[in-house]
């Protein structure tokens, strides 16, 4: 039940985020407005063009409840009324009997006081109610207040005109109109020129005619508010009808236009270069299009430039840097030291000191020429993996004693291994898993202040092993964590040692994921961190 009541809500929560995201909503809801607002606007402008000729008598319609009895009272109401009371005031007796010989004839007797066929009576009184002129004297007396007249609603009426004496009704009319399906009275002020009040035109109608004359609503104002309803419900139903499926068919077609941009655009964040968005039409949408491509090609060559640059000077660089290497190591062992295992032991003279610098800056260039070449095959996805059943603590033992005499004899940081007997062999590539320990233990190296530990685990669990390095580093800031693994990422200035390229751990990643595991990191700032990966166990299956 609570999901019925809620349903209406949920629906228009999903509208407005709809028109938030997506483009082809907003363009059937801009299409709708403008057909609905034009219609609107084109209603509104007919209805105040009728308006306007009605206020200036060029429309003398009503749409009351007798327009044609309406249209006589303001007729005589401009035309006879003035002169009657202009003749009243003057006692032009004469001129009174011409007045009402007319008034007769407008009300379709044969004579002044004989009805005959007609169907109307008229009076004319002045500001005071008292009638000057008549149709009929024996239905309203002249020298007489309107008070002789023998229907009660006329009297009520007339004496409702008296009173506004002038003034708008309530509907903003001036005459006043009331009666039934058998009768009509209407009394329509009389004004001067001055627009000053000089008395009435009262005017009786039986059995009104049926048809376009007699309409449902009792004012102007109201039936033209009824009119435009109607119209407005009679334009907007084909103009719905019309405009949904029109706008619809137009938003999908440019936004899958657009669309097809952001996909391009999102696989190219991703890396992909070589997605091509399709040019039709000539528009702007197909100007970007080509721009688009355009730029995609060139970031595509530039990129593959870099990708055969860094190759192909990695590559280069690794022979010289070998060479170096070996002198170094050769001149080192000839004083007594033995760079292999990593123990310079106590170096005497500036000259062995000097070498022992040479032949770590050596190292750390070459890990760098290593890491670039590797990123490069990577990128170009020409890294050749072999997986095959490794024992990982074997691999991790002998990367934790490479390092361990260096660390110690440069900064006084521990390394050791903390493994559980009994470790089932990985499918994984052992040089690709060597690079992968040798890389995060440089890391954690790196930012391991003097007097500090590093500490290599692992576990087996649910098919794979995990393992951990583990340091009692400064810690990353939370809201670098997310950073750690993206390239020339660099935090800090570390602890010191060596120099760092930023692409360490990014190789890392790529390496484990490329072996079907994957890696975390969590820290504490000011307590350390700690690095887990994990790689499947092989099995006979797998193997």
């Amino acid at each position: 039940m609570r999901r019925v009541f809620t349903a209406p809500w949920r629906a228009v929560r999903w509208f407005f985020r709809a028109y938030r995201q997506r483009l082809s909503v907003q363009l059937i809801v801009s299409h709708v407005l403008v057909v609905l607002l034009t219609a609107l606007v084109i209603e509104l402008a007919v209805a105040g063009v009728f308006l306007g000729a009605y206020n200036a008598g060029l429309l003398p319609l009503s749409s009351g409840i007798d327009a044609f009895a309406i249209n006589t009272a303001t007729t005589v109401a401009r035309t006879t009324g003035p002169d009657a009371v202009a003749a009243e005031a003057l006692g032009d007796m004469e001129r009174l009997d011409s007045i009402q010989q007319r008034l007769a004839f407008v009300a379709g007797q044969v004579e002044v006081g004989n009805p005959g066929r007609g169907d109307r009576r008229i009076a004319i009184t002045d500001a005071d109610g008292r009638i000057v002129a008549t149709s009929d004297p024996g239905w309203a007396p002249p020298g007489q207040t309107v008070d002789v007249i023998p229907n009660p609603l006329t009297v009520r009426i007339a004496r409702r005109g008296l009173e506004l004496a002038g003034a708008p009704s309530g509907h903003g009319n001036l005459w006043v109109t009331d009666g039934d399906e058998n009768e009509t009275v209407v009394v329509h002020p009389i004004l001067s020129d001055g627009d000053v009040f000089q008395g009435l035109v009262v005017l009786e109608r039986f059995d009104p005619s049926p048809g376009p004359t007699s309409l449902p609503a009792p004012t102007l104002a109201a039936g033209l508010v009824y009119i435009i309803v109607m119209t407005l419900a009679v334009l907007i139903a084909p103009a719905l009808i019309v405009a949904v499926p029109v706008g619809i068919l137009r938003a999908r077609r440019v936004s899958k236009r657009v669309s097809h941009l952001a996909e391009a655009a999102d696989a190219m964040a991703q890396g992909d270069l070589g997605r091509r968005v399709a040019v039709k039409g000539e528009d702007e949408i197909a100007r970007l299009a080509e721009r688009f491509n355009e730029m995609i090609a060139s970031v595509d060559r530039t990129d593959r430039a870099r990708k055969a640059f860094v190759a192909n000077v990695s590559h280069d660089l690794r022979t010289p840097v070998a060479i170096v290497r070996g002198h170094i190591e050769r001149l080192l062992a000839s004083r007594g030291a033995d760079p292999i295992s990593g123990s310079l032991g106590e170096l005497d003279d500036e000259e062995t000191r000097s070498l022992a610098v040479v032949h770590q800056e050596v190292l750390t260039l070459e890990r760098l020429i290593n890491d670039l070449f590797t990123l490069a095959r990577i990128e170009e996805a020409t890294l050749h993996i072999e997986p095959a059943p490794v024992a990982i603590d074997e691999v991790a033992r002998a990367a934790v004693e490479g390092v361990r005499p260096m660390a110690w004899d440069q900064r006084k940081v521990a390394v050791e291994a903390m493994l559980p007997p009994g470790l089932p062999p990985v499918l994984a590539d052992r040089t690709r898993l060597q690079q992968i320990f040798g890389n995060l233990l440089y890391n954690a190296l790196r930012h391991t202040p003097e007097g500090g530990l590093i500490v290599v685990g692992a576990e087996q669990r649910d098919g794979v092993v995990e393992v951990s390095v583990r340091d009692t580093g400064g810690g990353i800031p939370e809201e670098e964590l997310d950073a750690v693994f993206q390239r020339h990422y660099r935090l800090g200035d570390g602890a010191g040692f060596g120099e760092s390229s930023g692409l360490g751990l990014a190789i890392v990643k790529q390496l484990v994921e490329a072996q079907d595991g994957s890696i975390c990191v969590e820290s504490v700032p000011g307590e350390g961190t700690v690095f887990r990966f994990t790689l499947p166990v092989a099995t006979k299956g797998r193997g």
